[in-house]
């Protein structure tokens, strides 16, 4: 343990039972944000929560707005046992 508190956005079981975390950038034009959000992916990387395996993340676009459509296919993708 580093001392990091870990607290993604959520936590999804999957029915084969293997975990996922999902991460939401916001605020995608702060770079503030951004370099925040970055040093919590790092994180996450040190304690094999890792993107393209068990880490999800989704984003706003430049204007702040979030296509739902994308988060629920990212999800359903994801979540599907092979």
């Amino acid at each position: 343990d580093n001392g990091f508190i870990y607290a993604p956005d959520f936590t999804i079981r999957r029915t084969d039972g293997k975990f996922f975390y999902l991460e939401h950038m916001g605020m995608t034009n702060v770079k503030e944000y951004l370099d925040r959000q970055f040093r919590k992916i790092q994180q996450y990387i040190s304690i094999g929560i890792t993107p393209w395996d068990n880490l999800i993340i989704t984003y706003d676009n430049e204007q702040g707005d979030l296509d739902l459509r994308i988060v629920e296919s990212e999800i359903r993708n994801r979540l599907m046992p092979f």
